[in-house]
């Protein structure tokens, strides 16, 4: 954490202590994830064994990198606010700088375009498809030229910025197949991508009555804790379904039913996590139901890449 580092420790060791706070290294695999999902839907789409090889360990990076680039238009464009009411916060306390976000940020943008381009050949599907991500992403940055209108309007404000998961989604699509089509199965995947991401920003911001605090939003003052807890309960079901729905387009064969159970069973921590949080309001309940959705992704989105893998068949070339 960033008690390890102060001003007088090296830079490296002053953004290690940012990262460890904003953009922790252990969620990088949620992040892989992402991406081995959508390359094997992509991959059974184009038919065939499923080829894998050092190319999609970069895209893996290149996807892990593209979520810091939006952390750090995230840290720029709170930084004001976050000032008054994180002011522990490495960026807050000085620890680096904003300019330093800026190179990081500067490093992503270059690491994930070139990629896109050396995957499509120059201006090919990749490249189209990061330059609307990266586009959506600034504008995101921005808030859309209309920050205190979207300030009042959290609903609106997380629907808008969730916008980008299946840009996301097809994105890396894209860089596993760049001459993809966009099939029903990438139109479930994208909606999927767009289910977790909102599942995990209801989730984060709807919180116990002792954490709640002036002029922090959160999706409980907007709805009621209650209110706002049952909704992340209807968009994790919504989540599960989705991937029960993806593991049987995968057409995985009867001895493979197991996968809808292994689905049913990552869904079972964050609804009784949920449960659980309706029952008795807490921080220690919502930071549950935050560790229990990211397993539901963890069984989840398996379940539809090993479903891959028994339909197609896997190859390391």
């Amino acid at each position: 954490m960033s008690a390890s580092a102060d001003l007088s420790s090296p830079l490296p060791q002053r953004l290690k202590a940012w990262i460890d706070e904003r953009f922790p290294l252990a969620n990088a695999p949620a992040f892989f994830l992402f991406y081995l999902t959508a390359a094997f839907v992509a991959a059974h789409d184009r038919g065939g064994a499923v080829q894998f090889s050092f190319t999609d360990l970069v895209s893996c990076l290149a996807v892990w990198s593209m979520f810091l680039l939006l952390r750090v238009f995230d840290e720029h464009k709170d930084y004001a606010e976050d000032v008054i009411y994180h002011s522990d916060r490495v960026l807050q306390r000085g620890l680096i700088t904003l300019g330093h976000l800026k190179i990081v940020g500067a490093v992503c943008f270059a690491f994930t375009l070139l990629w896109s381009l050396a995957r499509g050949g120059g201006f090919g599907a990749p490249a189209i498809a990061w330059i609307i991500m990266t586009g959506w992403a600034c504008l995101m940055a921005v808030e859309f030229f209309c920050s205190a209108w979207l300030k009042e309007r959290l609903t609106i404000y997380a629907l808008s910025h969730m916008a980008i998961m299946p840009l996301v989604a097809w994105w890396c699509v894209t860089l596993k197949s760049p001459t993809a089509a966009f099939t029903s199965n990438v139109a479930l995947l994208a909606l999927l991508f767009f289910l977790t991401g909102l599942a995990f920003e209801l989730g984060r911001k709807t919180r116990g009555p002792e954490e709640e605090r002036d002029g922090v939003d959160s999706y409980s003052k907007i709805f009621g804790t209650r209110e706002s807890a049952v909704l992340v309960l209807i968009v994790t079901i919504a989540i599960v379904a989705l991937i029960e729905v993806l593991v049987a387009q995968m057409q995985a064969p009867p001895r493979a039913v197991w996968l809808f159970a292994l689905a049913i069973v990552g869904g079972l921590p964050p609804v009784a996590a949920i449960l659980m949080f309706l029952r008795t309001p807490s921080a220690s309940g919502r930071k549950k139901t935050e560790a229990s959705l990211g397993l539901l992704a963890l069984f989840g989105y398996g379940a539809i890449i090993t479903a891959v893998i028994v339909s197609n068949g896997f190859v390391w070339t």
